[in-house]
């Protein structure tokens, strides 16, 4: 990325892979979620999520949805996302801006031009959408 930036300010991207999924969407179940407080949260062990295929499965949905800024999450680099398109139902499509480390005052300029141009502040999704809208 950084020899990116050498010649581009700004990579543009989807936030994520698909339509905004329902709050919950990702949830435990009941059980994995006592489970995983007293495992993870008590005890500190990580050794009964890899029995079986949960681990894996919801790992591969987490990083299929959201692809795009895992990476930028992980590395630390300035990213933003915008909310610049809303589908059929009023759900915001978000538009994530990464700029080189370092660089969040550029981001955080570029979002004000943003929202000078295409203003969301007044936006709000419909109450109680799910994500298979679009």
């Amino acid at each position: 990325m950084s020899a990116f930036h050498e010649d581009y300010d700004v990579l543009v991207t989807p936030v994520v892979n698909q339509l905004p999924s329902a709050v919950g969407a990702f949830r435990l179940s009941p059980l994995e979620a006592r489970l995983s407080r007293k495992v993870l949260g008590q005890w500190g062990q990580d050794w009964p999520l890899r029995l079986g295929n949960r681990l894996p499965q919801t790992s591969r949905q987490v990083m299929e949805y959201m692809g795009w800024s895992t990476p930028f999450n992980m590395s630390g680099q300035p990213a933003m996302s915008v909310p610049l398109f809303w589908n059929e139902a009023g759900l915001p499509i978000g538009t994530q801006f990464v700029a080189k480390m370092g660089n969040e005052a550029m981001l955080l300029q570029l979002a004000r031009s943003l929202e000078m141009a295409r203003p969301w502040q007044h936006r709000r999704p419909p109450q109680g959408q799910r994500a298979s809208l679009g």
